[in-house]
């Protein structure tokens, strides 16, 4: 099946310095995808026109939208790709956006099936179904194989078949007036299983000629990930929703061979890990830090999304040092020595 994937372009107020990042969750689903014998278009709203601010009608005072316009995103859709259009809503901030998109969407291709995902998608399912009124299908969480099986349905045209959908765990829809959410996705517990992403469906050089970054500015600069997920539960953050509260981690060997790949392939050799919480186990980062220290790696590294503090002792932190590691977001979650 020919399938389009978009991520949309950013809500910005006037006043921000916003960071723009390459869409690793859209270059996954992609590869994802395409090795599973379907084709992808992806658009990537921010990285197509990677400098283009313009007003945008929004809540948000003073708003501003980064990268392509809604035209402009709708006028990407190739007519064989608009079977199924796969849009992200990462942020709710960004909820304005993406609902537009899809009205326009719907005008330009009445019979285009939309499914949607991301953070804010899976921390509020019912409410962007309801919201919108044109979303066919949400896809809640980790999003690999319940896009996967639900492309596969569609194309089978049982898309109706309310048993058969019911038998996808991570997805919601309406029956009529009625909210269906099915049982959560089981997490994928060997992430080294994944294709890597596929970049060469996204502008990617459009990013690394800008040398934007998630964290302070190094030059050419590519996403990472490490490991998916969050063992805790803090109250302000959606982690639970989307990934259960599991800390899945990739074999640090591999890791550094996607790094050592990208600097050949890219000539990017700063590396933002886009880890919700990247150091867990003290012994899944001695062994990352050993190995681009076996390999002579001269690369910088950065984890901009923050760590918990507890992870960090004298050794861990003289090994970031000497591997490369020049900016971390450090969080001590607590003052009391019980929490």
């Amino acid at each position: 099946m020919k399938i389009t994937l978009i991520r949309t372009s950013e809500l910005v107020p006037g006043s921000s310095n916003e960071l723009t990042t390459p869409p690793v969750g859209i270059a996954y689903l992609a590869a994802y995808l395409e090795a599973n014998k379907h084709e992808t278009q992806v658009i990537d709203g921010v990285g197509e026109n990677i400098q283009n601010y313009s007003r945008f009608s929004s809540p948000m005072n003073d708003s501003f939208l980064h990268g392509l316009n809604l035209s402009e995103m709708v006028g990407h859709i190739h007519e064989d790709y608009s079977g199924l259009v796969g849009i992200s809503c990462m942020f709710s901030q960004d909820w304005p956006v993406a609902k537009q998109l899809i009205e326009r969407v719907k005008l330009s291709f009445p019979h285009s099936l939309i499914v949607c995902g991301g953070e804010h998608i899976s921390a509020l399912p019912e409410f962007s179904i309801r919201d919108s009124g044109e979303i066919d299908f949400c896809v809640i969480g980790e999003g690999e194989q319940p896009l996967l099986q639900l492309v596969d349905l569609i194309e089978a045209g049982r898309h109706r078949d309310i048993v058969a959908l019911g038998k996808i765990h991570g997805i919601a829809f309406l029956s009529g007036e009625k909210f269906i959410q099915t049982k959560p996705f089981s997490r994928k517990q060997n992430l080294d299983d994944l294709p890597l992403p596929a970049w060469n469906k996204v502008p990617i050089d459009n990013y690394l000629d800008s040398e934007s970054g998630f964290g302070v500015n190094k030059g050419r600069s590519m996403p990472i990930v490490g490991s998916r997920g969050c063992p805790y539960g803090c109250t302000f953050c959606s982690n639970p929703s989307m990934w259960n509260q599991q800390w899945i981690e990739r074999d640090p060997i591999k890791v550094v061979d996607e790094i050592e790949l990208y600097t050949k392939q890219y000539q990017a050799f700063n590396f933002d890990f886009y880890d919700l919480t990247a150091i867990i186990k003290k012994d899944w980062i001695m062994r990352f830090c050993r190995e681009i220290e076996r390999r002579r790696l001269a690369i910088t590294y950065q984890l901009p999304s923050g760590t918990r503090s507890e992870a960090i002792d004298n050794e861990v932190a003289q090994h970031l040092n000497r591997t490369g590691c020049c900016h971390l977001v450090y969080a001590p979650e607590s003052g009391s020595e019980r929490l």
